[in-house]
């Protein structure tokens, strides 16, 4: 009996490449909000105030229209602010009027 266990050159390729995708997947799977928020309301403070404790933080911004966008925040500025590495727009980033925030959410614990 010959060995039946021969894999071609084209199917050690195909399964070569399936784990390289496995462990791929598996490690590009971002944990939404990875980074936990020591933020400390401050019922008197602006907006731009309490978002300047978010610089360079995942947050989500939440739109009066309903739209979110979920990004790092970069730059808060007095009329808008500047999220970078927008989740599931990797090549974009967003200027958002502050007017038009509805609501900021973050991980707090």
């Amino acid at each position: 009996m010959k060995n039946s266990w021969k894999i071609s050159e084209g199917k050690i390729r195909v399964i070569v490449f399936f784990a390289i995708m496995c462990v791929m997947a598996s490690s590009i799977a971002p944990v939404a909000f990875s980074e936990e928020s020591s933020f400390q309301f401050g019922k008197d403070n602006s907006l731009q105030t309490n978002l300047l404790q978010f610089k360079g933080k995942t947050i989500e911004i939440q739109l009066k229209s309903g739209g979110q966008l979920v990004g790092k925040l970069s730059e808060v500025g007095t009329q808008s602010i500047l999220l970078k590495e927008l989740r599931a727009k990797e090549y974009y980033d967003a200027l958002i009027v502050t007017d038009e925030i509805a609501a900021v959410i973050f991980k707090a614990r």
